[in-house]
C-alpha cells in the first residue's frame, strides 16, 4: 500500500513538472486557435499531492476559438454589437461597413432584380483591405452575414448581388488575389421578409462563426433633423439626384452637414481644405458606390465633430 502511495504521488509530481514548464515556455501567436493551457493538468497534481481522496474528473481539451465562435453563435450570445463605419481587423484584413440601405429594386436597366412579393432588398456595402504582407486570394476575403433576432444565418442573394455589382463602379476581386495594402470597395444584398426585417434586432455577421457583430441603427444623432428633399426628379442627373434617391444617404448628408455648420460655428479661422476637397470628390460621383466611399471619407475626416 505504502509503495502504491508513493508511486501515485511520483506520478502527480512529475504532471506538476510538466505543467510548469508548459506554463513558461512561450506560446505562439495563433489566428483561429489558441492552444491549451496546462492549467487542468496542473490542479490535478495538486489534487493528488493534496492527499484528497477523490480523483478530480479530466479536463477536456479547451475548444478551438473558431469552435467557441460557432456555438456562441448559436447559443445566441453576442459580444457588444460594433457600429456602421467602424473599421474592425479579421485576420489579415481591415473591414468596414460603409452602409446598410433597404431596397425593392437593385442594378442597371439591362440587369435589374426587384424585390419577391413581401420582400425587401438589404444592401451593405463595405470595404476590405489587406493588412498582411502577402496576397490574398479572393475566396479568402471575409464577407458579411446578415443575422435574424432568432439567430437565423441568411447568406447573400448572388444574383441581386451581381446586379447591384452593375450599378457602380466597385472595385473588388472576383478572381485575382488582394495584394497587401489595398483597399477595395465591395458590396453584398440580401432578400428577407419585409415585415420580419427590422434594424433595431437585426445584425450583420463578420469572422469565423459571425463571432463579430455590427449594428444596423446608424442615427446616432436623433437631434439632427431631416429636410425634404421633395421630387427627386427636379434635381439634375448626378450627386444629388443619387442622395434624393437613397434615404440612407439623404441621412448622412444631414449629419455631416449638422456637423460642418457647427464646425464653422466653433472655429470661424478653420478653412477645412480637406473638408473642401472631400466634398468635391462627393459631388463629382454620378452613382451610389462612389457617394458612398465619399461619405466614408468625409465621416471619418470629421469623426468626433459635435453636431450641436
Amino acid at each position: 500500500m505504502t509503495a502504491l502511495l508513493g508511486l501515485i504521488a511520483l506520478v502527480a509530481l512529475a504532471a506538476l513538472i510538466m505543467g510548469v514548464i508548459a506554463l513558461v515556455r512561450p506560446i505562439p501567436k495563433l489566428k483561429l486557435t489558441t492552444r491549451p493551457r496546462a492549467g487542468g493538468l496542473i490542479i490535478a497534481a495538486l489534487v493528488v499531492l493534496a492527499g484528497v481522496g477523490t480523483m478530480a474528473p479530466p479536463q477536456s481539451e479547451p475548444a478551438s476559438v473558431e469552435a467557441r465562435m460557432s456555438e456562441t453563435a448559436l447559443q445566441g450570445t453576442t459580444p457588444a454589437a460594433l457600429s456602421i463605419g467602424q473599421p474592425v481587423e479579421i485576420g489579415d484584413f481591415r473591414v468596414t461597413i460603409s452602409s446598410v440601405s433597404e431596397r425593392d429594386a437593385v442594378g442597371a436597366s439591362v440587369v435589374r432584380e426587384q424585390a419577391a412579393d413581401g420582400g425587401v432588398l438589404v444592401v451593405v456595402d463595405y470595404t476590405i483591405e489587406n493588412i498582411s504582407e502577402r496576397p490574398k486570394g479572393a475566396f479568402q476575403l471575409p464577407e458579411p452575414r446578415l443575422i435574424g433576432p432568432n439567430g437565423v444565418v441568411y447568406e447573400k442573394d448572388i444574383g441581386k448581388t451581381a446586379a447591384y455589382a452593375a450599378e457602380g463602379e466597385f472595385d473588388s476581386k472576383a478572381f485575382s488575389d488582394l495584394n497587401p495594402g489595398i483597399r477595395v470597395r465591395n458590396a453584398v444584398v440580401f432578400e428577407v421578409s419585409k415585415s420580419r426585417f427590422d434594424r433595431s434586432t437585426w445584425l450583420l455577421g463578420l469572422g469565423a462563426g459571425n463571432r463579430l457583430r455590427v449594428s444596423l441603427q446608424t442615427d446616432e444623432h436623433p437631434d439632427v433633423a431631416n429636410r425634404d428633399w421633395g421630387d427627386c426628379s427636379a434635381y439634375a442627373e448626378g450627386a444629388e439626384r443619387v442622395i434624393c434617391e437613397n434615404p440612407d444617404l439623404q441621412r448622412r448628408d444631414e449629419i455631416l452637414g449638422a456637423k460642418i455648420t457647427r464646425h464653422e460655428q466653433l472655429f470661424p479661422d478653420d478653412e477645412m481644405a480637406e473638408i473642401a476637397r472631400l466634398s468635391e470628390e462627393l459631388f463629382a460621383c454620378r452613382d451610389r458606390a462612389c457617394l458612398v466611399a465619399a461619405y466614408s471619407r468625409i465621416e471619418a475626416a470629421t469623426a468626433g465633430w459635435p453636431t450641436r
